[in-house]
């Protein structure tokens, strides 16, 4: 038993060290990005529209707890920290996401707009010339002295296939997981 809790305490510390060059955004994201798989040939498309991220999550945050039955977890926000959220989306850039559009391919929005807004191509159109799913991401936004991470993603593989999640991550020895979902979509 003693050599298993040696080998787990040389493992955090061999993980924080191998990381320590990185940000705690580069590290969230890739740590992200291996739980969900990623492949090269997924195209992630970074850029959301600040302004409409901002509005779309922002009336989740009205209430001051944010639970979730399943795993009984909650969190009470503060007012500093809700505004933190809503500056944080508000101030969106695609910079701020450098990790993910070096790694993976990335789609100018312009590109995605024209190819949905044309009824003779949209979903089927993108799916046939890409075969991809379309990831898009806010920028991870850390609170508590970096305790906990705030975080949006949505992805959309076809007209009905797809799911979205606003979550609360909390950093444990093993990395980041979910704490609490503020608020998910699926389709």
């Amino acid at each position: 038993m003693r050599h298993i809790i040696k080998i787990i305490f040389l493992s955090s510390i061999l993980y924080q060290c191998s990381t320590s060059d990185k940000s705690p955004s580069d590290i969230f994201l890739e740590e992200f990005a291996d739980e969900k798989e990623f492949s090269d040939k997924r195209i992630i498309y970074p850029v959301y529209r600040a302004d409409s991220l901002a509005q779309m999550l922002g009336h989740y945050l009205e209430k001051d707890t944010i639970s979730e039955y399943r795993n009984h977890n909650f969190m009470v926000l503060t007012d500093e920290e809700k505004n933190t959220i809503i500056k944080s989306l508000q101030a969106l850039s695609p910079d701020k996401l450098q990790l993910l559009t070096k790694k993976y391919t990335t789609i100018p929005s312009d590109t995605l707009e024209a190819i949905f807004n044309d009824s003779k191509r949209g979903s089927s159109y993108f799916g046939e010339k890409y075969k991809a799913a379309i990831y898009s991401f806010s920028e991870p936004i850390f609170l508590r002295g970096g305790k906990f991470c705030v975080f949006y993603y949505d992805y959309s593989c076809g007209e009905l296939c797809g799911e979205g999640n606003f979550s609360i991550y909390i950093k444990t020895w093993l990395g980041w997981r979910p704490y609490v979902s503020i608020y998910s979509w699926i389709s």
